[in-house]
């Protein structure tokens, strides 16, 4: 029993802690849990009707799924860090706040992309729009990190 009792208090204070992180946004996280199970299901799926259904597969899908949440932690901490820092300093970091609202949008759309990609290999017809609205989405989202990569590449030559 207090075994138990540890385990729920433990579990209850990274529920607490994560919620207080990030409360503001839930719905939008919601989504993204929500997208990653409708990916694995369909993947498992997809995979399943192909013959190509394997226990390791589904092993490294679950492991993929779990390395976004680290990556959507560590995008918000480190912006969140970066503007708490940058204010301490007096140095401007205010477009930090963004890297952990990229870093999710991106992995939504790739979610999404993945999730209508499984459906029209297991032939649903997905409607065009929906293929086309996420291919652009995507592109736009990468043209805005090949911006930021271009632009870090030029303060650091600045900076020598």
């Amino acid at each position: 029993m207090r075994l138990l009792d540890g385990y729920n208090l433990t579990v209850g204070a990274v529920l607490a802690m994560a919620a207080e992180i990030f409360h503001q946004y839930g719905a939008v996280l919601a989504t993204f849990l929500i997208f990653n199970i409708i990916d694995w299901i369909t993947g498992t799926c997809k995979a399943r009707f192909s013959g190509r259904e394997s226990s390791v597969c589904g092993l490294k899908g679950i492991c993929k799924k779990l390395g976004y949440w680290v990556l959507i932690f560590v995008a918000f901490m480190t912006g969140q860090n970066l503007m708490i820092m940058g204010d301490e300093m007096g140095v401007g970091f205010a477009a930090a706040e963004y890297i952990g609202w990229l870093t999710l949008t991106m992995l939504v759309v790739n979610e999404a992309r993945s999730i209508t990609e499984n459906l029209v290999q297991m032939g649903v017809k997905v409607p065009s729009v929906l293929i086309r609205g996420l291919a652009i989405a995507q592109k736009e989202l990468e043209d805005i990190q090949e911006d930021e990569e271009n632009n870090s590449e030029a303060i650091d030559r600045d900076s020598l």
